[in-house]
């Protein structure tokens, strides 16, 4: 019983996840265009269960060109991988973030509305207390 509780926790968490992320639909990024059965439609849930093996089946060295392979710290109970773009991915930008190599662009002191471009962080929109500055980074009001 635990385990379907935290399964379907952890498919809601997900669905969450993908949604604000915007990963699927027509503006998804190239790795989700190019595989379109894999990513599944804009509409679609997904199974934290499948989703889960499908990660732990992912390895160092087997991420289609293009992606890295970056350590899935959310599951410390097993070593798992997930293929990401770390030039466009949000949670892991210019490299893996479980691993330090990148940034989780979503933790940035300031940032209301963040995005990955080209391996650097974006902001869009700022808290109260900060600007957007020139350079899309938010700088606190003095």
């Amino acid at each position: 019983m635990h385990a379907n509780k935290l399964a379907h926790l952890m498919s809601n968490v997900l669905a969450r996840l993908i949604a604000q992320l915007s990963l699927l639909g027509p503006s998804a990024p190239r790795y989700c265009q190019l595989c379109r059965n894999r990513c599944g439609p804009a509409n679609s849930t997904p199974s934290a269960t499948s989703k889960y093996y499908k990660r732990q089946s992912t390895a160092i060295g087997h991420c289609p060109t293009g992606l890295d392979a970056c350590p899935i710290s959310s599951f410390n109970t097993s070593p798992g991988y997930e293929c990401v773009n770390t030039q466009e991915e949000l949670e892991h930008c210019g490299g893996c973030s479980s691993t330090g190599d990148g940034v989780d662009c979503n933790t940035i002191t300031g940032v209301e509305s963040a995005g990955c471009s080209r391996g650097q962080c974006m902001a869009f929109a700022c808290k109260e207390g900060f600007y957007l500055g020139p350079n899309k980074t938010c700088v606190q009001h003095m």
